[in-house]
């Protein structure tokens, strides 16, 4: 009976460890995709500006 319950002990303890390192994961990859996402904004905008330009200048 010992073992069984140290055995469900350990497995719960991982269980537990598990969910704390999914929740911080969930939290770094929410940050990650924020800032990625602002990123391809400004290249975008970065993009288009001298598109843009180039398009009015012979005009």
């Amino acid at each position: 009976m010992d073992n069984v319950s140290y055995v469900t002990y350990l497995y719960y303890f991982q269980d537990r460890k598990t969910d704390k390192t999914y929740q911080e994961m969930k939290i770094y990859s929410s940050i990650f995709w924020k800032t990625t996402r602002v990123i391809i904004q400004k290249l975008n905008k970065g993009v288009r500006q001298p598109a843009l330009a180039s398009s009015s200048q012979p005009k």
